[in-house]
């Protein structure tokens, strides 16, 4: 079969959506078209009167300081001002010249070897991060792997048990194994202060499920008011104050803070007293200790994590989660150590409450499973950990991994990882030694 195309002979004047000069502009016209799609599809230019014409229609008003012609179907709707012959050579004018500039700029950016620089350094990073971290990132992979399989299997479990809290745990539980591994992709990359900014938000979520666990006995539930308040929210944003599912919420929690995001947390017989994160999490069981001699625990850690997120510069230059000592140490492949042991744990203590709002014998000892693999993981990240090099660790200085053996005699001894690169040991392999002192 033979196919010919007939080249149009009518002329078309390419014209860049966007570009704007003072005497035109783009615009939608009837709804359906751009007026540059207009210019190739439905104008035609007319040499002779040197004016275009807007449609196929007959043209019957003429707009003789603009040069163009219009239908009564186009006056009606009071086009504005387009762009005539004249300009449009002007603009393809300006483009060329704004092509040539944009080639200078280009061969001039070819002299400055900074880009390549900063990739050269970020493949080096991940190159250094794979031989010091790897046994650790590999086992973190393994449990948000774990995790996002146990989310899986119990998925089919919910679809067909829409009882509460269960149902609210299992979308956080999803959302928290998404973070987890959104941490250790940013881990392999170096980037320290995002990953423990991403995993500010996992501890969120994680504070979240257990505070959302425990009140299954209030009315409404804390799981049913987690939903109302973030449909609210979404009429809020979106400025739909009428919505019918909206004047039903103002009606349900008349005297509550609806507009509050934290307002859910309040409980029914004191509506206003809303808690806040730290809060919530000193209810389900955090402590707060605030000294370096004593260790930070997790919500110290998450309170030190809004100067990363809010761009606190005092907490920036004086935080203990990174290290100050160059101005651009992110990328890097030390102090790792924060947010690799903080995810591991935080991913199973989420597994562990969806886990215990499940109600499904047939389903015990899989699920059973999926804790038992969580918590070897966590525990063998914490290992590898314990392992490392100290110069590579944060300020923090990693996790704690002694225990104390008592010997036959009596004698009690602290043994601990003997730590790689010490003691003229080699930094590689993963595999752990063990050193004891009285």
């Amino acid at each position: 079969m033979k196919i010919s195309i007939k080249r149009s002979r009518r002329p078309v004047i390419p014209v860049q959506v966007g570009k704007y000069a003072p005497g035109w502009s783009f615009h939608r016209k009837h709804g359906e078209q751009n007026y540059d799609v207009m210019v190739r599809k439905s104008s035609d230019f007319h040499p002779k009167s040197d004016v275009w014409i807007m449609c196929n229609r007959k043209a019957r008003v003429t707009d003789e300081p603009r040069g163009l012609q219009f239908c009564d179907r186009h006056m009606q709707q009071h086009p504005p001002n387009t762009c005539t012959h004249d300009q449009a050579t002007e603009i393809l004018a300006e483009l060329g010249g704004l092509r040539e500039k944009t080639d200078l700029l280009l061969r001039a950016a070819r002299k400055r070897p900074f880009l390549a620089l900063l990739d050269k350094h970020q493949k080096q990073v991940e190159k250094d991060i794979r031989k010091e971290w790897g046994g650790v990132l590999d086992w973190l992979s393994k449990a948000v792997a774990n995790g996002l399989e146990c989310w899986v299997t119990t998925l089919p479990y919910f679809r067909e048990n829409r009882s509460e809290p269960g149902v609210t745990l299992h979308i956080l539980h999803g959302q928290a194994c998404n973070l987890a591994r959104a941490v250790t992709g940013h881990c392999k990359r170096g980037e320290i202060q995002s990953a423990i900014s991403l995993w500010r938000s996992l501890f969120e979520i994680e504070v979240n499920m257990a505070f959302i666990a425990e009140g299954t006995t209030q009315r409404p539930t804390r799981a049913e008011r987690f939903h109302d308040w973030n449909m609210a929210r979404y009429f809020y944003i979106n400025n739909l104050p009428s919505d019918p599912r909206m004047v039903e919420l103002r009606r349900k929690y008349s005297g509550w803070k609806l507009k509050q995001y934290n307002g859910w947390t309040a409980p029914p017989d004191n509506p206003t007293a809303t808690l806040d994160v730290p809060d919530r999490a000193l209810q389900v069981g955090h402590v707060e200790k605030n000294r370096h001699e004593d260790g930070y625990s997790r919500l110290d850690i998450y309170n030190l994590c809004h100067s990363y997120v809010h761009n606190d510069m005092f907490g920036m230059l004086n935080s203990p989660l990174t290290s100050t000592d160059t101005p651009m140490d992110d990328p890097s492949n030390s102090g790792l150590d924060t947010p690799l042991c903080l995810t591991a744990l935080s991913l199973t203590t989420v597994t562990a409450i969806l886990l215990e709002n499940i109600n499904a014998p047939n389903l015990e000892t899989e699920l059973s499973e999926f804790l038992s693999f969580a918590e070897i993981q966590m525990g063998q990240v914490n290992l590898e950990v314990g392992i490392i090099r100290p110069e590579l660790l944060s300020p923090l200085g990693g996790i704690d991994m002694s225990f104390v053996v008592e010997s036959d005699e009596g004698t009690e001894y602290i043994v601990r990882p003997s730590r790689r690169g010490g003691n003229g040991e080699s930094s590689k392999g993963s595999s752990a030694d063990f050193e004891a002192e009285l």
